[in-house]
């Protein structure tokens, strides 16, 4: 079951850095940053199992109402980092598994609808709120694609690359900032990069989001 968590006490916006999202916002839990020439305290606001896709389409569901509910229940103008879209990425769900369903469909153009439905959603749910929004890439994949892929290995990579590189760019010209994510994770010649930053075959340390954002922070 789906459990909301107050902000506490409507805590002052001023040097903390409020992480919605999945799973992958958990290694952000309590942990300093060095953002904007200063040390910011994290606060992980959890949604288990949260797609963008979720907060894109046209249906009212658990996961808008999450992300409502603690959008309005921080200060206005608060800095919230999203850590959505990596399950939309998966090898074995979200867009492949609908493109592998639907092949008459082009599958970027199914990454830029379900980028620019959820980026669409954001900037409505802040309208009144006038968070400070930063936008978290997906993270290149650790995870074992042996009998998972419906597409190649080198499909899949290229597909990833593909969606961050839309995401960084609809971010960015709607004026969120973005956090690239990808760029410090992927690897191009051997896999240290991925086993420097992931703890498991989907998850980053809390390290991973410390450089990023000393590193891949694109305004």
């Amino acid at each position: 079951m789906l459990k909301i968590t107050e902000a506490k006490n409507r805590v002052s916006q001023e040097n903390i850095i409020y992480v919605i999202g999945e799973s992958h916002s958990l290694p952000y839990s309590s942990i300093e940053i060095a953002y904007q020439s200063n040390i910011w305290q994290t606060q992980v606001m959890w949604i288990p199992g949260c797609k963008q896709y979720h907060l894109g389409n046209n249906q009212p569901n658990h996961y808008k109402a999450a992300v409502k509910h603690y959008f309005q229940s921080l200060s206005k103008k608060s800095t919230v980092l999203m850590v959505i879209g990596e399950i939309d990425c998966r090898a074995n769900e979200g867009i492949l598994k609908y493109a592998y369903k639907n092949p008459n469909q082009d599958i970027e153009n199914v990454i830029k609808k379900t980028i620019s439905s959820y980026l669409d959603w954001l900037i409505h749910l802040n309208i009144d709120m006038e968070h400070n929004i930063i936008i978290s890439g997906v993270p290149d994949s650790n995870a074992s694609l042996d009998g998972l892929l419906v597409i190649g290995k080198e499909v899949f990579a290229d597909f990833l690359a593909k969606f961050n590189q839309i995401l960084q760019t609809e971010t960015l010209k709607i004026g969120f900032k973005f956090l690239d994510i990808y760029s410090m994770t992927r690897s191009e010649i051997d896999s240290y990069n991925k086993k420097k930053w992931h703890i498991d075959e989907y998850h980053l340390s809390p390290l991973a989001g410390q450089e990023a954002f000393k590193k891949y922070l694109v305004c």
